[in-house]
């Protein structure tokens, strides 16, 4: 008896730990590459105007080695690796994901190079699947390389710092896909240590 009562007091006096949620979306506050341990910049959603409703279709996750409070930050950051996660909140085809980051890409990406359409194409080929509400599309930048996750499988890698700078720009550039999202992605979320002065 004594030893589930001590086992009961225990229970209630240790910290519980948990996931935070987001529309409904479990979001952890550290993810890893290679053993490097990236903290939660940032979360928000991302959501569009259909008939004058709110569709709400991903929530968006950026991850990163140190802070980052602004888009010149992110753009000029070439020593941290980063991850983005898009969980989305709906089915969407093949169709629909092919054509989502094309617009996002032809309309927000600010940052232009030669061998962009060559990268581009590599890019949209490799994120073509459909995705099932839930399904996740990770995006990973760890030194020169960005590697494509698809709902968990590896789809490939585009190397060169130039596309890194062409992608982030559509999230953290001048014409990022929505300023509320960019403010999201960029609120230091899990760094504690900054000062309210920082954040501001």
């Amino acid at each position: 008896m004594w030893r589930s009562f001590l086992i009961f007091i225990f229970t209630m006096i240790s910290p519980v730990t948990s996931t935070p949620s987001f529309e409904g979306i479990n979001l952890p506050e550290i993810r890893q590459i290679n053993g490097v341990e990236l903290h939660k910049n940032g979360h928000g959603l991302r959501s569009i105007r259909f008939f004058g409703m709110e569709v709400k279709v991903y929530v968006a996750a950026f991850y990163t080695k140190k802070s980052l409070l602004n888009g010149e930050d992110v753009l000029a950051c070439d020593d941290s690796p980063m991850i983005l996660d898009f969980i989305f909140l709906r089915n969407v085809s093949k169709k629909r994901v092919i054509s989502a980051w094309q617009q996002q890409i032809d309309h927000s990406s600010s940052f232009r190079y030669e061998g962009f359409e060559k990268d581009k194409d590599a890019f949209i080929e490799m994120l073509t699947s459909p995705i099932s509400n839930g399904g996740t599309q990770t995006i990973q930048i760890v030194g020169d390389d960005t590697i494509f996750i698809d709902q968990g499988v590896q789809k490939g890698i585009i190397r060169g710092r130039n596309f890194q700078k062409s992608f982030l720009s559509i999230f953290f550039g001048e014409s990022a896909v929505t300023e509320d999202l960019k403010s999201s992605l960029l609120s230091g979320h899990s760094y504690p240590e900054l000062s309210l002065s920082q954040k501001q």
